[in-house]
């Protein structure tokens, strides 16, 4: 099957192909796992052999890639491939939005012979919305597939994912990372610590190498090795690298909790350092080194702490100016007692 560039996860991909092959395709599915790993692409590749105008009939040959609904597919402009998913400004799935999204899934097909859906944001269904959902989950129309796209399976609703098959999805592994990545320029020894401080997201890996995120986590990591002894400028360059990313929360804020993860894991290494594997020697090692020496392990466990805090802060839309002086405030407060 054509799986559209989807690197890694092949006992996902040979899963379904057997159950395309044998014309046992479900009706609804949930993807769970580590975010930018590659869930919602799985999801798109698998609607847009569905939809296929030549192999609908075998869609576990893949999408042919040259036929008209393999080219609205491309574009993200396919009318029978129903895409919905959580507005930035809001921390639950709206029912309202759910009425509307389910409401489509009743209008006749306009290309292919069928209709399917992605919904992303699975993990902000909330009772109201799920309860919406459930109505088309359990009498779907004739040949509706519906991919369910989240991160966690324990935030999943019981009553949705007992009417779900499960896809769950694990992190990638570095020579997959490293294959997603061929022909980008990046430094070999920032790129080994952000693939591994990523937790096997291609996205956060990508995002943590930027240079802007390690001229901030150097002076955090040099105000606790107490090479600094004041940084006022920290809130005001966290906002600055959210900012970097665009004019939006939905793609400043993943930023700041990107770098929230990479400081978290590399302190976390300090805590067992014999348990976790570590990527060698980077360009902020030695204050990491002295750390090690000049930190008590109390004093990092607030530090996780607080970085924890401040990650459910940036989640909950909490204003990124204020989550971030709180942040500044506490990380100083750590290195100077």
């Amino acid at each position: 099957m054509n799986w559209l560039g989807i690197v890694g996860h092949e006992r996902q991909k040979q899963g379904m192909e057997r159950i395309l092959g044998k014309g046992r395709l479900g009706q609804a599915y949930i993807l769970t796992g580590p975010s930018g790993v590659g869930k919602r692409q799985f999801a798109k590749a698998l609607c847009a052999a569905l939809l296929c105008l030549k192999h609908s009939h075998r869609p576990e040959l893949g999408a042919c890639g040259t036929c008209e609904s393999c080219s609205l597919c491309e574009r993200d402009s396919h009318p029978d491939l129903l895409t919905v998913g959580k507005p930035e400004e809001r921390s639950e799935f709206p029912v309202k939005l759910m009425q509307e999204f389910c409401a489509r899934f009743y209008l006749k097909p306009m290309v292919s012979g069928r209709k399917v859906a992605i919904l992303d944001d699975a993990d902000s269904l909330n009772q109201e919305s799920a309860n919406c959902f459930l109505k088309t989950l359990e009498e779907p129309p004739l040949g509706m597939v519906v991919f369910l796209v989240g991160e966690r399976l324990e935030k999943q609703l019981q009553t949705v994912l007992s009417r779900c098959q499960q896809i769950p999805f694990g992190p990638l592994v570095t020579r997959d990372m490293d294959r997603m990545v061929d022909g980008e320029t990046k430094n070999i020894a920032e790129w080994n610590w952000a693939k591994w401080a990523s937790g096997g997201s291609i996205v956060s890996a990508r995002a943590m190498a930027d240079p802007k995120v390690w001229v901030i986590l150097e002076k955090v990591l040099r105000l606790l090795a107490r090479q600094n002894r004041i940084e006022p400028t920290l809130a005001e360059d966290l906002v600055q690298l959210a900012e970097s990313a665009g004019d939006s929360g939905a793609t400043q804020r993943p930023k700041i909790l990107d770098f929230l993860r990479a400081a978290s894991r590399t302190f976390s290494s300090l805590l067992a350092p014999d348990e976790i594997a570590e990527p060698g020697n980077f360009t902020n090692q030695e204050w990491v080194n002295q750390i090690k020496y000049n930190i008590s392990r109390q004093k990092l466990l607030r530090l996780l702490e607080t970085l924890g805090n401040s990650g459910e802060q940036v989640e909950r839309f909490i204003p990124l100016a204020l989550g971030m002086a709180w942040l500044s405030e506490e990380i100083h407060q750590i290195a100077e007692t």
